[in-house]
């Protein structure tokens, strides 16, 4: 429960983060960065979604579970795969790996911010698309050490790209004072 709440509360604020990265971005490639921002959104408002949902269900699936004689209990193991909004990951995991990959391309090409924060943006999004082929391949040790890489560079990523982030709404700040100042 713990889990499927961070996870939900996470995605919640990664949206933040999507919504702020063309500030920095631009103007490399407009259009992709548009296109990557709304893939990126939609996957990770999915994301909150698939694990509110899990909140909710999982209790009664589990209690269920452990009420139940083998059939039911067989019963109950089929129904679990009906529960996530996206079962393979395509618009979860597969749209937060594209975001992460073309964000940080972009930002590698143009020089946005420092170097390993653009490798661990791409070594994210990369894990990102591993869940999801493992998924759809059946491969749960690909799986497995995918989401490992994900759930321990993800965060690493948008809290650094946060302080980026926040360093850069902070210069901007800066340099805007000191113009008004010049200017009166």
């Amino acid at each position: 429960m713990i889990e499927y709440s961070a996870n939900a509360v996470g995605a919640v604020l990664a949206i933040a983060v999507v919504v702020a990265i063309p500030h920095i971005v631009r103007p490399a490639h407009e259009g992709w960065l548009r296109w990557s921002s709304v893939v990126g959104i939609v996957g990770y408002a999915v994301i909150a979604l698939q694990y509110l949902r899990e909140l909710a269900l999982i209790p009664a699936l589990a209690e269920r579970y452990l009420t139940t004689d083998p059939s039911g209990r067989a019963a109950v193991e089929a129904d679990l795969y009906l529960v996530p909004l996206d079962p393979q990951g395509w618009v979860t995991y597969g749209a937060v790996g594209t975001w992460l990959l073309t964000v940080n391309i972009l930002a590698l090409s143009r020089q946005r911010w420092a170097r390993p924060l653009s490798y661990v943006g791409l070594a994210s999004g990369t894990g990102y698309w591993f869940v999801v082929a493992g998924t759809v391949l059946r491969v749960d040790v690909l799986v497995s050490v995918a989401a490992a890489v994900g759930v321990l560079l993800a965060p690493v990523w948008l809290i650094w790209v946060g302080l980026v982030l926040r360093r850069s709404a902070a210069q901007a700040k800066t340099a805007g004072s000191t113009a008004t100042a010049k200017a009166e």
